[in-house]
C-alpha cells in the first residue's frame, strides 16, 4: 500500500462481517498497523509502539503467514518482523484491509509480481 495522499490510516487484515462505519482495527476481529507507529487490535485509541509512523509516500507492506501464525509490516522496504503472533491465524479466512480516516485521503494498492 502507498500512501498517496494524507497520513491518516490503518493498514492490516480483518476477518469477514466488519462494520463499514467503523474501523476495521476496533474489534476483535481486526489486526492493524497504525500511522502513528502502533498496533490496533480491538481498541480505537490505544496499541503497543511498532515500526514507525507513516504518511504521505510511504509504502507499507503486509506479510501474512497462515503455516507460522504471524501478521508483520514494512515501510519503504524495511521490514519490522512479527506485530502479531496468534494460533487464530492458522484457520479461517481473512481479508486485507485498510481505514482511511479522513475523506480526502488516498492510497494505492500495489500487487507484486510472480517470479517465473
Amino acid at each position: 500500500i502507498t500512501i498517496t495522499h494524507g497520513s491518516n490510516f490503518k493498514i492490516g487484515i480483518t476477518r469477514d462481517g466488519i462494520n463499514l462505519e467503523n474501523s476495521f482495527s476496533d474489534f476483535a476481529t481486526g489486526w492493524a498497523y497504525y500511522r502513528t507507529g502502533q498496533l490496533r487490535h480491538n481498541s480505537n485509541s490505544s496499541g503497543p509502539s511498532y515500526g514507525e509512523s507513516y504518511g504521505t509516500n510511504d509504502t507499507i507492506g503486509v506479510f501474512f503467514d497462515m503455516i507460522e501464525g504471524e501478521l508483520s509490516f514494512s515501510k519503504n522496504e524495511k521490514f519490522y518482523g512479527a506485530a502479531y503472533k496468534l494460533p487464530e491465524f492458522k484457520e479461517g479466512e481473512f481479508y486485507p484491509a485498510v481505514c482511511v480516516l479522513n475523506k480526502d485521503d488516498a492510497f494505492r494498492i500495489n500487487l507484486p509480481i510472480p517470479e517465473d
